[in-house]
């Protein structure tokens, strides 16, 4: 089967043709082809059923091109659709990556949420397991320890676990020859005033023999810190227009273990 092809030719091919034939030739040319089936669905059917393809709208074409015209729509049709997946499968692979990483990150967070909540609970747990062994501690100290009457409020369930640790406290410091003997001082804000209560790293001559002293007695475990103090004398009787601290005295701030469950605190004058 045959189709009419209706092209125009180039400037350059149309000059060529003139020279070889020494006659004019129009730009507007109508080339008979060949087609087979598989080029129908490229070409136009006329109303008496005859098969044509009208370019010359388009652009320009040889001779040559002309007649292998529906080969190059073929091989440009065959281009476009190949582009045309090529984007597709382009567009899926993005838009599976992207899915692929927002699956990723919600598993993410969900891991690091049950991380966190198997974290969370290993602490309640070894927390419950440290409380309980602190209460058995006390229970062990109150039994062993207190008077009568103490046992007795214990057992009732009337001594707060506070009180206890002051007996606790108290026992501990007194076993060891401690005597917390100084509490936090007052002093205030004034850049002006000299009183103070600051963290020192050495110790004057004549202090040292009795931090020598109390030394000795600490258990294994204990920290200290050094404090300077001179407390303020603005709300006290002992204020005048001349001075407005007290003397400079030091302070052993400890931290005393007891039992591997426990830390107490307490501050010692040392003068």
């Amino acid at each position: 089967m045959q189709a009419t092809i209706t092209y125009l030719l180039t400037e350059q091919a149309q000059r060529a043709q003139m020279v070889a034939t020494g006659q004019p030739v129009a730009r507007r040319q109508v080339a008979i082809v060949e087609v087979s089936p598989e080029d129908f669905p490229l070409l136009d059917v006329a109303d008496d059923g005859t098969l044509f393809l009208d370019l010359s709208d388009t652009a320009s074409m040889d001779v040559a091109d002309s007649l292998d015209v529906l080969s190059k729509i073929r091989e440009e049709q065959a281009a476009a659709e190949a582009a045309k997946i090529a984007a597709q499968t382009k567009k899926l692979q993005e838009q599976a990556a992207a899915e692929a990483a927002k699956i990723a990150a919600k598993n993410k967070k969900l891991q690091q949420q049950a991380d966190a909540a198997a974290a969370e609970e290993a602490k309640r747990i070894a927390d419950d397991v440290k409380d309980k062994a602190k209460s058995d501690f006390i229970a062990a100290w109150i039994a062993q320890h207190a008077d009568d009457q103490t046992r007795e409020q214990f057992a009732e369930g009337l001594l707060s676990r506070a009180a206890a640790l002051t007996l606790i406290a108290d026992d501990l410091f007194s076993s060891h020859g401690i005597i917390p003997n100084a509490d936090v001082p007052d002093t205030c804000r004034d850049s002006d005033c000299p009183c103070c209560d600051s963290s020192v790293e050495t110790l004057p001559r004549r202090i040292y023999p009795r931090w020598r002293e109390l030394k000795g007695k600490l258990p294994e475990g204990s920290t200290v810190r050094f404090s300077k103090v001179r407390e303020c004398l603005r709300d006290e009787e002992r204020y005048d227009d001349g001075e407005t601290a007290g003397p400079v005295y030091y302070t052993a701030n400890l931290t005393v273990p007891c039992g591997g469950l426990f830390q107490f605190e307490c501050r010692v004058k040392l003068g």
